[in-house]
């Protein structure tokens, strides 16, 4: 088990740094609280303590937030990297995103980041395998290539998304126009007659699902090299065939719209840590996962025992990076026994919607 966390705070503003040494000294007997004014002085202190959190400021002389936490990746691949952003531009967003798990809007209360850091670390401790951690925290950062999905996460984590642009992006893809298409008109959705309007589907699927969405495609995108084909696939038509499942029988049961996309969204990454760890262990997984199919044994028992953690645990962990709903993260880490990936009986989604009604609860 790893020691207290690190988290090294970095700001050139000398009266902002000062007060985030106030706000957060309360907690300086559970972390190891480092501060920087400079993105040159963090990186120094980056090399002398191994960060386990690094939380800038986007905008800075010399070095800006993005630059700093690319240097930092490079040097701690597997920290988490938390940017602060004011009045950020939309190309200052891109590239903030390349490195960023999360990016919060400044100014920013002390209990948000505090609770996003705390469930960063709590499943970070979960996930004990250090190979496992590294690959997530390479990957989990969202690429800002020139590609339309690039530019919708980009306005999908935006603080103020404006429906015009996002639908304007989509507009202007024709590969990711008619995927849209094809998927709110797909059998999943039971619609009644053809949408074909961009502006219907979008409102239709819902601006979280979407996010989602297009974290997974970005996800199966950037590990497609290091895995066999037919498994990126197997599990993204897979989860999006349960989370269906799971949108409908949440609506069937009349809950709340956030309630029933929370539901979309953990079954969706259900077994997303799969490719994770197909992509850490290449072969030697796909063998497991086949032994688990030939012989019934339990998936996440076997991986238990070969990786100290389960596929579950891998894609709570990204979800939680990217700043999901802890109620979603848990959902997938409780669900994790109870969902066959071979079978999906549908007694798993009632399963499903109890899991996470016990959570709804919890949280309340």
């Amino acid at each position: 088990m790893e020691s207290r966390p690190i988290i090294l705070f970095v700001d050139d503003d000398p009266m902002l740094l000062a007060s985030t040494r106030r706000r957060f000294a309360s907690l300086a007997d559970d972390w190891e609280l480092h501060f920087a004014e400079s993105g040159q002085m963090a990186l120094e202190i980056s090399d002398r303590v191994m960060p386990t959190a690094v939380v800038t400021d986007m905008r800075m002389p010399d070095m800006d937030g993005a630059v700093l936490l690319t240097e930092i990746q490079r040097r701690v691949p597997d920290s988490i990297r938390i940017i602060l952003s004011g009045q950020t531009n939309g190309e200052e967003l891109a590239q903030a995103h390349v490195v960023a798990h999360t990016i919060l809007r400044k100014p920013c209360e002390t209990e948000t980041i505090c609770n996003l850091l705390r469930q960063c670390f709590s499943m970070r401790q979960r996930l004990a395998n250090p190979t496992i951690r590294k690959l997530i925290a390479s990957n989990a950062s969202i690429p800002a290539s020139p590609t339309a999905i690039s530019e919708i996460l980009v306005l999908l984590r935006a603080p103020e998304m404006s429906i015009d642009h996002l639908t304007m992006v989509i507009r202007s893809d024709l590969g990711l126009y008619a995927y849209i298409i094809k998927l709110i008109n797909s059998s999943h959705y039971g619609m009644r007659s053809r949408i074909h309007d961009i502006d219907q589907a979008i409102m239709l699927l819902g601006v979280s699902a979407l996010r989602a969405i297009f974290c997974g495609l970005k996800l199966a995108n950037s590990l497609s090299p290091k895995i066999e084909e037919h498994l990126c696939a197997d599990v993204f038509d897979g989860g999006m065939r349960l989370a269906h499942r799971v949108l409908r029988l949440a609506n069937h049961h009349g809950k709340s719209k956030l309630f029933a996309d929370d539901c979309y969204i953990a079954a969706l990454f259900q077994d997303f840590g799969q490719l994770v760890f197909a992509a850490c262990f290449g072969n030697e997984y796909t063998q497991l996962l086949a032994r688990a199919k030939a012989s019934g044994e339990s998936l996440s028992k076997l991986e238990q025992v070969a990786y100290q953690c389960t596929h579950a645990v891998a894609g709570a962990y990204l979800l939680t990076l990217w700043s999901f709903s802890p109620q979603i993260v848990e959902c997938i880490c409780q669900h994790e026994d109870t969902v066959d990936a071979i079978s999906r009986e549908p007694r798993t989604v009632e399963e499903f919607v109890r899991h996470a009604s016990q959570n709804e609860v919890r949280s309340q």
